[in-house]
């Protein structure tokens, strides 16, 4: 593979998220692998998993009414929770639903091992599998591991996806160039690549940012993240950008709550969508300012930080009640749509404005 057949396979993280087809369920929060740009911090002396049973009463009776056709099962490393993994997995292909898992590869110590470890999860009706694969992963986990997983996935016929992070500027030269050495010939049998920056959470607060969307202004801080998750044990989030916390305005409760399809379209018709993705967090910075409301918010913000700047400007009810008052207009709902059917495809925000910011809050029904 050539640099031009690599870069013709790249797909861009928001747009795959973007169109509302598919949610995340975090198997555990568990991995044996310790990667130092985990944004949860995952190992294996501490870690949940999730609460299975709950989820699935919750979600596969309900889920027939969205357009969710795909599950994207990750962690942690799934892996490491092989008998839930391959459980979910029974249980959303019955429901003729595509199941996607992301993982290390670390359990691929040969073509072999690889083979069987996949041929249960084969089985159980996977469709696709993504490896992540970089500098990180890399420090732990043999080259081979992922060559040697990735021939296996072939083998079986699985569409095979490859994820990359650095803390450059998402170079996808350099990511080519990596992927390319560690990969080897098997870099041919990738369907598409995601290459992406880390973010300063977890065990990645110490790594070196640099690489960001920028206006006139400065760093935009557009979220890279925002798509329906359900984290251990229990709870449903509108992200996947770190551990949620009940406090947050993002969580939208616990299976169970309420109907899977009224949480799904209360998250996809979120003011807070539009505002995330294509206003950016810079912008609700200048306006928490511009209304004396930033006392317990940075001076000089790490200029890559979104999840967790995010975090601390919507941990104020005040500063919440002010953004929806500032962006519920019909015209300014209007532009962001627009914006994001450019920038991602997804027509969705203009054909449901009506729905946009009819709530009281930005989340709450």
């Amino acid at each position: 593979m050539n640099y031009e057949e690599f870069y013709n396979k790249i797909r861009d993280i928001s747009a795959l998220s973007a169109h509302g087809s598919y949610i995340g369920v975090l198997v555990t929060t568990m991995c044996p692998v310790g990667c130092s740009h985990c944004l949860l911090a995952c190992d294996v002396s501490k870690g949940r998993d999730i609460d299975y049973d709950s989820v699935l009463r919750w979600l596969l009776p309900d889920i027939k009414f969205t357009p969710v056709k795909t599950i994207c099962l990750t962690g942690g490393e799934p892996f490491f929770r092989f008998k839930i993994l391959k459980h979910l997995c029974k249980s959303f292909s019955n429901a003729g639903l595509r199941t996607d898992i992301v993982t290390s590869a670390y359990w691929a110590s040969s073509e072999s091992v690889a083979k069987k470890v996949l041929n249960p999860l084969i089985k159980s009706g996977i469709s696709g599998i993504s490896f992540s694969s970089d500098e990180f992963h890399q420090e732990n986990i043999p080259s081979s591991y992922i060559r040697n997983a990735v021939t296996a996935a072939k083998d079986a016929g699985l569409n095979i996806s490859i994820s990359y992070r650095s803390t450059g500027s998402c170079d996808n030269l350099a990511a080519f160039n990596f992927l390319s050495n560690t990969l080897g010939d098997t870099i041919s049998q990738i369907s598409h690549f995601t290459v992406g920056g880390t973010q300063p959470l977890g065990r990645a607060c110490h790594l070196e940012q640099s690489g960001i969307a920028t206006s006139e202004e400065g760093p935009l801080r557009l979220c890279p993240a925002y798509s329906l998750t359900i984290f251990p044990p229990d709870i449903v989030f509108s992200c996947c950008g770190g551990y949620p916390t009940d406090l947050s305005p993002l969580v939208l409760g616990h299976p169970g709550d309420r109907p899977f399809s009224e949480v799904y379209y209360q998250w996809r018709n979120s003011l807070i969508s539009l505002i995330l993705e294509v206003a950016g967090i810079t912008q609700l910075l200048k306006i928490a300012r511009d209304n004396n409301l930033e006392d317990d918010l940075p001076n000089d913000p790490d200029p890559c930080d979104t999840c967790s700047l995010c975090k601390k400007i919507l941990s104020s009810d005040e500063r919440v009640d002010l953004f929806f008052k500032y962006f519920n207009k019909p015209e300014r709902i209007r532009h962001l749509a627009v914006l994001k059917l450019l920038t991602t495809g997804d027509h969705w925000p203009l054909l449901h404005l009506n729905q946009i910011g009819s709530s009281v809050s930005l989340l709450s029904t």
